[in-house]
């Protein structure tokens, strides 16, 4: 059935007002009256929107530290890595030679390096010093005289028969003597040859004299050279050590 909502209903109850529901929101006092008196309870402006503070992740500087700032050259370098608040982490970086004192895998090799080349040059020390005492007794069993000046050519202890010299010698008076021919031209020859065969026998004690101090001496140089490189070597390995721990490139 169709009914009007302005008419009453039967039974003289008063008609209901779809106007007068709560569900119907209500215009505005004014509205359609003109424009709002911006001082009046209508006039509501909204409030304006703040933006939000912004907040950042980067991480922050360290405003101070201690040693050379930014270099690995020396002293200690001190990093900073924000780990949230006003807190961080830092981690001082010794330098080469600091770390390289309190890495214990190098100064145990250095030391052994250092012991080693130590006993070997006193090893060949005293290999020299045993050479030149034996070279020594050699010339003087020989009965080699040194020269006493520059210029001036060595001579033979032939009055000495504890020498080679004296005894080849006096075999050989001995010998011409008894033969009456001390005065003859053949015992001049035969001290002529008696004394080129000592040169030459001093000439072989000298030459194999100076061929062993000069290997010595060579085997010396090269040992030096060679402990150098591996000083050089684990000093290096140290320093990778070092770049590895602290997470930059050398």
């Amino acid at each position: 059935m169709a009914f009007r909502i302005d008419q009453p209903a039967r039974g003289g109850a008063p008609a209901f007002d779809i106007r007068n529901s709560p569900l119907i929101p209500k215009p505005a006092p004014n509205l359609g009256k003109g424009p709002v008196n911006p001082r009046s309870a209508a006039w509501a402006p909204m409030a304006p929107v703040r933006n939000a503070p912004r907040t950042s992740s980067a991480p922050k500087r360290s405003s101070g530290g201690s040693g050379g700032g930014g270099s690995f050259g020396g002293g200690s370098t001190l990093y900073s890595v924000d780990g949230g608040g006003d807190g961080g982490l830092s981690v001082s970086v010794p330098s080469e030679e600091d770390y390289l004192k309190g890495d214990a895998s190098y100064q145990a090799t250095l030391s052994a390096l250092l012991k080693q080349l130590t006993n070997f040059n006193t090893d060949i020390d005293t290999q020299l010093s045993n050479r030149k005492l034996d070279y020594s007794n050699a010339l003087e069993q020989l009965g080699y005289i040194a020269p006493s000046g520059e210029g001036v050519d060595p001579s033979w202890n032939y009055e000495d028969q504890t020498t080679a010299a004296g005894r080849a010698y006096q075999a050989m008076l001995n010998d011409y003597a008894a033969r009456n021919m001390v005065q003859s031209s053949a015992y001049g020859e035969a001290q002529n040859d008696l004394s080129r065969t000592l040169n030459k026998q001093y000439e072989g004690l000298s030459t194999s004299n100076d061929q062993f101090v000069q290997d010595l001496t060579r085997q010396k140089t090269k040992a030096a050279d060679e402990n150098t490189a591996a000083q050089q070597a684990a000093r290096a390995e140290a320093i990778m050590r070092r770049a590895a721990q602290y997470g930059f490139g050398v």
